[in-house]
């Protein structure tokens, strides 16, 4: 069975069979993860899932109980999506609603591979559905009849090759990951250096435009003199040339 979990203080949650067809829904107030355990124990869950990116304790309590594997989206399911996966099935509240939604997404993600298993061996459904959920080699659990092994052969190399070029996309997209760490943090440094540059340029100006300003009006006060205090100014001029000469500048 594959069972989908929303914890809290109100915990939801909804098991389906392995055609995605919902067994049982439901909800509690204030019970432990080992009464969830046992009501959930007559189900022999073989997929645990979860609404959430981040996977919490106690769906991975759960799943540890029943060595069962966890599925967790990408990203956190938003409201429209959970809606749109349970439609056509009745909730009571929005906790059974989000177990439903959590349990949904897994069947929908392993829906291709539970149809190859069942292909594979109808006589030993359960036992090879497992293997599938758990990422197990299907010729391990099924011995293929004869006349069908070159068919069970191709499903298992097709299975493997899918799985191969999953892993490829994952350690790609780690790696462009860690190329744009690495771009963002050379960023983020000229940014800085140049922030500091900044600030000393537009310091610079400013002592600058206080200095020109300072010699204006320097300038000013001796250009706007009367005639009189030029000439006394002409007379001290001989006396200290010096003196006279600081007022200019």
């Amino acid at each position: 069975m594959i069972v989908g979990i929303d914890p809290g203080t109100t915990v939801g949650f909804a098991v389906l069979d392995l055609d995605g067809n919902p067994v049982k829904v439901g909800s509690f107030k204030n019970k432990s993860i080992d009464d969830l355990v046992r009501i959930l124990s007559s189900y022999e869950p073989v997929l645990v899932s979860s609404d959430v990116a981040k996977v919490p304790e106690a769906v991975k309590k759960v799943a540890i109980a029943f060595n069962a594997t966890v599925f967790h989206p990408t990203e956190n399911l938003q409201i429209e999506e959970k809606v749109k996966l349970i439609r056509g099935h009745s909730v009571s509240n929005v906790h059974e609603r989000d177990a439903l939604a959590a349990a949904i997404k897994a069947y929908k993600h392993y829906s291709s591979k539970l149809r190859k298993a069942k292909k594979l061996a109808a006589e030993r459904q359960e036992d090879i559905l497992r293997a599938a959920l758990r990422e197990v080699r299907l010729s391990d659990v099924a011995e293929p009849h004869p006349a069908d092994s070159k068919e069970n052969t191709a499903g298992i190399a097709e299975v493997r090759k899918e799985l191969g070029i999953e892993k490829k996309k994952a350690i790609e997209l780690e790696r462009k990951n860690k190329e744009l760490r690495k771009r963002l943090a050379v960023a983020n440094k000229k940014i800085s250096v140049l922030e500091r540059k900044l600030a000393r340029v537009e310091k610079f100006s400013q002592k600058e435009e206080v200095a020109r300003e300072h010699k204006e009006e320097k300038h000013a006060s001796i250009t706007e003199l009367e005639p009189d205090e030029v000439e006394k100014l002409f007379l001290e001029y001989k006396k200290n040339p010096k003196k006279i000469a600081n007022l200019g500048q």
